[in-house]
């Protein structure tokens, strides 16, 4: 949504429309308040000129919809290090002062919106999460794991992203590897595999000849996976 009275950003409006960028413009203040009731703007351009906007509503706007979408005001003067100041502590994101180039300000926004929706994909992830009382949670899920099952999900939670070998986890579950724990070893790791698969998006993957690596949201399937895998190591 772009925030203008007059004709100032009508060449930046002009220009974006035909770059099929999807723009709205609001030049009054119910035209705002309408807008944001109705709709979710993905980035906000303020022309901070503009008379029916007070620097009060300015803030007003910038404090409320700052964790919603970014900011991007617009200037045909100078700013001061105040106003700047002033600016950022209400949420507004950069300035662009005159004279502004469209193709600049395009720029601005689509990084603007890159940074936004990175921002709001690292807000979505779920976290995990084993309590002393053998809890594991992913998100808003949450299963009991009994102590060897514990002891197997530690030894992901401390390395993670990272393949865990079958020694590794041998270790952590007797103390020591042998080849005779490996058939044991196994049967555990397939029974608690087909155990996540009531905590969606979190599973355990076989790394052929390898070991297992924990992954976060792709989904379940990591039982199914290792029924395959079993099938070429057989």
């Amino acid at each position: 949504m772009v925030i203008d009275d007059g004709d100032q950003l009508e060449a930046l409006i002009c220009y974006l429309t035909e770059r099929n960028w999807a723009v709205f413009k609001a030049n009054s203040w119910d035209c705002i308040v309408d807008f944001f009731e109705q709709f979710s703007p993905q980035l906000l351009v303020i022309n901070k000129d503009v008379p029916f906007l007070s620097k009060l509503e300015q803030a007003r706007i910038t404090r409320q919809r700052a964790e919603d979408f970014p900011i991007l005001m617009v200037s045909k003067n100078q700013l001061g290090d105040n106003e700047r100041i002033k600016g950022f502590q209400s949420g507004v994101c950069t300035f662009v002062e005159a004279p502004f180039s469209n193709s600049v300000i395009e720029a601005q926004m689509s990084a603007l919106l890159q940074l936004s929706q990175h921002r709001k994909n690292s807000h979505c992830k779920k976290t995990v999460c084993l309590s002393k009382n053998r809890m594991l949670t992913y998100g808003d899920d949450c299963i009991e794991l009994n102590e060897r099952e514990s002891r197997i999900m530690s030894v992901f939670l401390d390395l993670p992203n990272d393949v865990v070998t079958k020694n590794q986890l041998q270790d952590a579950i007797w103390g020591f590897s042998h080849d005779a724990h490996l058939h044991a070893l196994d049967n555990c790791m397939h029974k608690f595999r087909r155990k996540l698969d009531r905590l969606p998006g979190l599973s355990i993957k076989s790394i052929y000849s390898k070991g297992y690596v924990l992954v976060q949201g792709e989904g379940t399937g990591g039982s199914d996976q290792a029924d395959e895998l079993k099938k070429k190591e057989n």
